[in-house]
């Protein structure tokens, strides 16, 4: 008796391409591509991209910005702003010996009522005595809080790209004791719990 065969369907010529497009803020450029076999499940996707090769700014390369799809126009999948993260390496190089490392984070609401999740990194030149370790990890604290009520959420994606903030509060710090190096090693959108 003779097996009756199935026709196979190969899965990818079922599936459409699209391309990733960057939100407003990084200039609507594509940054990648992805594929689905259904619009819907195109929604929710992260992306990875480095934040240099964007805005073709060398000295931004430091950063990589993830991106999350959350509207489609045909096969352009449009983005916004999921979370923006200092790479390793460059805060590795901020620490060297005979230095205190300060580590923050913090659960903040910004201006527009999104809740954001900022990590900081701070690095002083000499050892310091604890209470001056504590001094400036509740100025950098106040700072930043300080800043994350005044802005949206993309705003605060822009200062931070920018550095702006890191002078800002280097020099609010710098009198407490000698800074090393400051960095914002992590912006990201936080879903708020019902």
């Amino acid at each position: 008796m003779a097996v009756k065969q199935r026709a196979v369907v190969d899965k990818w010529k079922k599936k459409k391409e699209y391309s990733i497009v960057a939100p407003k803020l990084l200039g609507n450029v594509e940054i990648g591509q992805t594929v689905a076999d259904k619009d819907e499940k195109v929604f929710g996707r992260v992306t990875k991209v480095n934040l240099g090769q964007i805005t073709n700014q060398f000295q931004k390369k430091r950063y990589d910005v993830y991106v999350i799809v959350n509207n489609l126009q045909g096969s352009t999948a449009n983005t916004g702003m999921f979370a923006l993260e200092l790479k390793a390496n460059f805060a590795r190089r901020l620490v060297g010996r005979r230095c205190n490392k300060l580590d923050l984070v913090q659960y903040l609401d910004s201006k527009d009522g999104q809740r954001v999740k900022i990590k900081a990194l701070c690095v002083t030149k000499r050892k310091v005595e604890k209470t001056k370790e504590k001094d400036i990890g509740r100025n950098i604290r106040k700072q930043i809080g300080m800043l994350v009520a005044k802005q949206s959420f993309e705003d605060i994606f822009d200062t931070v790209m920018n550095k702006d903030i890191e002078k800002e509060i280097v020099s609010k710090v710098k009198n407490i004791a000698e800074i090393r190096g400051f960095a914002i090693t992590l912006v990201k959108k936080i879903q708020k719990r019902k």
